[in-house]
């Protein structure tokens, strides 16, 4: 493994420890730590499509770290898909986001009083074309590997 991806590692693991344990000295302060952020997740379309999400990141990330391990260094493509994810992780979050909200419509749950908690009334329906919308990066990125014939 080249030099360069020995101290990335490392500093990255790093700068995860720093994470943890400013998580541990003080909880409250991290919103993943409140219990109203978990009722704010625990929104049935939102798990469902969380655990895909998670399975296909964890997917990738796994897939990633071999390669760094196995050849020494990521692929080369890696400059390309850090935009392409980064497309991916934005819309993912907006789409999360979507609740509809009596007297306002459709808006984005953080742009309301009290975000992260759940909100009043669940109507996935209303938000489905919306959805769609934050919906078809992802997609997108799933069909181009579906149907490349190499």
């Amino acid at each position: 493994m080249e030099p360069f991806f020995k101290v990335y590692i490392a500093s990255w693991s790093a700068a995860c420890l720093v994470a943890l344990v400013l998580l541990l000295r003080n909880p409250a302060a991290i919103a993943i730590c409140r219990l109203g952020y978990w009722h704010f997740l625990a929104e049935p379309w939102k798990l469902a499509t969380f655990a895909a999400c998670a399975w296909l990141f964890s997917a990738s990330w796994s897939y990633d770290i071999y390669l760094v391990w196995r050849n020494g260094d990521y692929p080369l493509t890696w400059y390309s898909n850090l935009f392409a994810s980064s497309v991916i992780y934005l819309a993912a979050g907006l789409f999360w986001n979507l609740e509809w909200q009596r007297g306002r419509g459709v808006i984005f749950s953080f742009m309301r009083e009290g975000w992260p908690s759940r909100p009043a009334e669940s109507a996935f329906l209303r938000l489905a074309g919306y959805a769609t919308i934050f919906a078809l990066p992802a997609i997108a990125a799933v069909l181009v590997f579906l149907l490349d014939k190499k």
